[in-house]
């Protein structure tokens, strides 16, 4: 089982594979080609979450948590989705939205630049 855990000795990210592996029927090129399809729309939605908090815009903030979160579920990335959760929920104070929202920022490029070390992919 391809799990990572998140201890004290080991700060990777939490995610499975196991539910991607089961959608790319345990075909490791259709496993590769969904993972570098994974990481590359993941870092442009980070970049627009990035400029949306930037801009203090709440709404797109929210949209585009929600449009996120199905994929982290896949993962089972329970660290990221219970921020992306919090954020789609969108009852935050500003400080609140913006801590979150860091937060969620540095736990996805950690997930992500983990998968692309251990999987080699395309980076």
């Amino acid at each position: 089982m391809t799990t990572r855990t998140n201890s004290m000795e080991n700060q990777k990210p939490n995610y499975t594979l196991e539910k991607i592996k089961a959608f790319a029927d345990s075909d490791a090129e259709s496993l590769r080609l969904i993972l570098n399809s994974l990481v590359q729309s993941s870092r442009q939605n980070l970049e627009l979450f990035r400029q949306h908090l930037q801009q203090c815009d709440e709404q797109a903030l929210t949209e585009l948590a929600h449009k996120m979160l199905p994929l982290f579920k896949q993962l089972e990335a329970r660290e990221v989705v219970t921020l992306l959760s919090q954020l789609e929920e969108g009852r935050l104070t500003r400080l609140e939205r913006e801590s979150l929202s860091r937060n969620a920022i540095v736990q996805i490029e950690a997930l992500l630049s983990t998968l692309v070390a251990e999987q080699s992919l395309e980076d």
